[in-house]
C-alpha cells in the first residue's frame, strides 16, 4: 500500500506537469500568431497613414503648370504615375495585411480549440492510478504475512542478482508528449507536433504576411519619388529656387536608397545600380526642369533628358518587379519573397535561408573555401559517416518499401510527394554507392569498417536485426480536411490514434531522414574532391623531400591499426590533425553524428 500511494503521487505529479507542458504548447501557439498580427495592425496603421498622404498629394498638391507659357507636362506625367505606384503598393499592403491578420488568427483559434487541448486523465488512467484494499486481501498467504525488507536482504546474501522492479500496473497510462524526435534539429522544440502543425496552418497567411510589407516598403520608395518630383516642380519651375530643389531632390531619393539597403538583401553591385534608378531620375528631371527656363538652345536638350528619366522610371518598375518576385515556394506552395529582411523576421525556427547564405553556398568553391575544407576528413570521421549514412539509408529503404505496399490513388498530394522523396533517395543511392567503391579502391577505408551497400538497390531485402515491415505504420494524412489516420499496410490494420510502441513513419519524418543522408553523403563527395585534388603545395613539397624509408616507417603505423578494434584505434595522429580542420565540415558533421543518435 505504501508503494501504492507513492506512485498515485507519481502520477498526479506527473499529469500535473503534463497539463503545464500543454499550457506552455498553447502559449507557443499564441506567441507565433501574435508575431503576425501585432505586425499587420503596425503595417496597417503606416499603410493607411501614407495613403491619406497620396489623397492629400493627389487633391491639394497640384502642381500649377497650367500657368506657365510653356507647360512642361512631362513633370505632371512623372508625378502623377509616382503617385498612383504608391497608391497601389499602399492599398495591396493594408489589404493583404488584414487578410494575413484575420487569418492568423482565425487558424491559430482553431489550432487551440482542436488540436492543442490540455491533456485531462480519463477514468481509465484514474482508476490505474488507484489502489483498492482488494489488491491487498487477493495476495497469498505469504505476501501477507511477509517481513519488510527480509526478503531482499536474502536475495543479496544469497548471491542472487538485484530484484527485478515490478512492472506499473498502470500500464504506461501517463499522456504522450507532442515532441517527436523525427526532424534532424537539434532543437526538439522545432520537432514539437504544436510547432509542426502551426508551420502548416502558416501557409494560408506567410505569403499574405511577407507581401504586405514588400508592398508597404515598395509604396514608401514610391511616395519618396512623388515627392522628390513635387518638389522639383514647386521649387524650380514656380518658386525658381533651383538650388532648394537640388537639396530636395538628392535627399529625398538617398533616403529611398536608405531605406532599401535596410529592408533588402542586395549584393555591391545591384545596390549600385539601385541607386542610380533611384537618384538619378529626380536628379535629371531637376536638371531638365532648370534646362526648361532657359534660353531656346539650350531648351531643346531637356526633351533628351526627359527620355532618359521615363526609360529610368521604366526600368525602376521592372526592377521593383524583380525584387519582388518570390525566390522561395514552401511545400505547400506559399512563395516567399526572401529578399526582404523582413520576410526572413518570420522565420523564428530557422526553416528559410538568407540569399547571402544562398550565396554564400554557390559562390563556395575550391578558391573559396581553401582556409576551412583544403584538407583531408580523418579516417575515423569518414568511416563514422559511411556507418552513420548505411545505417540511415536501410531505414529509409525499408520505409519506403512499407510505404510501396500502402494504396495512396485516393491521396496524390501525398503520392506526389513521396514520389519525389523515392527519386531523390535512389540518385542519393547512386552516389553513395560510386563514392564507396571509389574510396574501398583507394584504400581509404579500414577493411574492418566495410559497409554492406546492398540497401542502395531497390530488390535490398531486411535483415533480422533491423526494423521488420510488418511493425511499421504508416500515418496518412488529408491535406484539406487536416484528417489524419494511421494504417499498416501488410496486416492492413487501421486506427485514428497513434498506435503506442510502434514506428510510425511519416512523410516529413522521411523528408528530415533523407535530408541527414544527403548532408553525410555531400560531406563526404567533399572529402572525395579534396583526396583527388591531393595535398597542398607545402604538403608534396615536403613529401618530396622525406626519403622512402621514412615514408614506410610514417606509414607502417596505419597498417596496424588497421587490426586495431574501433575503441582502440587512435582517432587521429598529429598528421592526420594536421590535414584537417575541424572547425567547418568535421564540427558538422559530428553534430549531425550525435543528432542522429537521438532522431533514429
Amino acid at each position: 500500500m505504501f508503494d501504492q500511494v507513492l506512485r498515485q503521487w507519481r502520477e498526479y505529479q506527473e499529469q500535473d506537469m503534463r497539463v503545464k507542458q500543454f499550457m506552455l504548447y498553447r502559449e507557443d501557439v499564441r506567441d507565433l500568431t501574435e508575431l503576425t498580427t501585432s505586425k499587420m495592425d503596425s503595417y496597417l496603421m503606416i499603410a493607411i497613414l501614407e495613403l491619406g498622404c497620396c489623397l492629400d498629394l493627389l487633391v491639394h498638391g497640384v502642381l500649377h503648370i497650367k500657368a506657365m507659357t510653356d507647360e512642361p507636362t512631362w513633370l505632371l506625367w512623372l508625378y502623377v504615375i509616382s503617385l498612383a505606384e504608391a497608391f497601389v503598393f499602399l492599398f495591396l499592403s493594408a489589404w493583404l495585411a488584414i487578410h494575413a491578420s484575420v487569418s492568423a488568427h482565425s487558424f491559430s483559434v482553431r489550432l487551440l480549440t482542436q488540436f492543442v487541448r490540455l491533456p485531462l486523465p480519463s477514468r481509465r488512467q484514474i482508476d490505474a492510478g488507484s489502489a483498492m484494499a482488494t489488491d491487498y486481501e487477493n495476495k497469498g498467504f505469504e505476501d501477507l504475512l511477509r517481513l519488510p525488507v527480509l526478503r531482499q536482504q536474502a536475495e543479496r546474501l544469497s548471491g542472487g542478482g538485484p530484484s527485478q522492479r515490478p512492472q506499473d500496473p498502470s500500464g504506461g497510462v501517463a499522456v504522450a508528449g507532442l515532441v517527436s524526435m523525427s526532424q534532424p534539429n537539434a532543437n526538439a522544440a522545432v520537432a514539437a507536433k504544436h510547432v509542426r502543425l502551426y508551420r502548416d496552418l502558416q501557409d494560408n497567411w506567410q505569403a499574405h504576411d511577407a507581401y504586405a510589407r514588400a508592398c508597404l516598403a515598395l509604396g514608401t520608395y514610391k511616395l519618396l519619388h512623388a515627392v522628390a518630383y513635387y518638389t522639383v516642380g514647386l521649387l524650380v519651375l514656380e518658386m525658381h529656387a533651383p538650388w532648394a530643389g537640388l537639396a530636395c531632390a538628392t535627399v529625398l531619393p538617398m533616403l529611398a536608397w536608405l531605406l532599401i539597403k535596410l529592408d533588402l538583401y542586395f549584393s555591391s553591385t545591384r545596390r549600385v545600380l539601385g541607386a542610380l534608378f533611384l537618384m538619378l531620375g529626380p536628379l535629371l528631371a531637376l536638371v531638365a526642369a532648370t534646362l526648361n527656363s532657359l534660353s531656346e538652345p539650350q531648351r531643346v536638350a531637356q526633351f533628351v533628358l526627359v527620355a532618359v528619366v521615363f526609360a529610368m522610371h521604366a526600368g525602376l518598375i521592372v526592377c521593383v518587379a524583380c525584387i519582388a518576385r518570390a525566390e522561395h515556394v514552401s511545400e505547400r506552395g506559399a512563395a516567399l519573397p526572401t529578399r526582404f529582411r523582413s520576410v526572413l523576421y518570420l522565420d523564428v525556427f530557422g526553416w528559410l535561408q538568407s540569399p547571402d547564405e544562398r550565396a554564400a553556398e554557390e559562390s563556395a568553391g575550391p578558391n573559396s573555401t581553401r582556409n576551412q575544407v583544403e584538407r583531408e576528413m580523418p579516417l575515423t570521421l569518414r568511416e563514422g559517416l559511411y556507418k552513420e549514412s548505411s545505417r540511415l539509408g536501410r531505414q529509409l529503404r525499408c520505409e519506403f518499401q512499407t510505404w510501396e505496399v500502402a494504396s495512396l490513388e485516393a491521396l496524390p498530394s501525398m503520392l506526389r510527394r513521396l514520389r519525389l522523396l523515392q527519386r531523390e533517395f535512389e540518385s542519393l543511392c547512386q552516389d553513395f554507392s560510386r563514392l564507396f567503391q571509389d574510396d574501398s579502391s583507394r584504400d581509404r577505408i579500414s577493411s574492418n569498417a566495410a559497409q554492406d551497400t546492398s540497401w542502395t538497390s531497390s530488390d535490398y531485402a531486411q535483415d533480422a536485426g533491423e526494423v521488420d515491415g510488418n511493425s511499421i505504420w504508416l500515418r496518412l494524412e488529408c491535406h484539406p480536411e487536416r484528417v489524419a489516420w494511421f494504417v499498416q499496410p501488410h496486416s492492413e490494420a487501421r486506427m485514428l490514434q497513434e498506435p503506442e510502441g510502434k514506428f510510425v513513419s511519416e512523410l516529413d519524418g522521411v523528408a528530415a531522414r533523407l535530408e541527414m543522408l544527403r548532408q553525410r553523403i555531400e560531406s563526404l563527395k567533399e572529402d572525395a574532391r579534396l583526396a583527388r585534388r591531393g595535398r597542398s603545395r607545402l604538403t608534396r613539397f615536403a613529401g618530396g623531400l622525406m626519403p622512402p624509408s621514412t615514408t614506410s616507417a610514417v606509414r607502417r603505423p596505419r597498417q596496424d591499426t588497421d587490426n586495431m578494434a574501433p575503441s582502440e584505434r587512435p582517432a587521429a595522429g598529429p598528421a592526420s590533425d594536421a590535414r584537417w580542420d575541424l572547425s567547418h565540415v568535421a564540427a558538422t558533421t559530428m553534430l549531425l553524428a550525435l543528432s542522429a543518435e537521438e532522431v533514429i
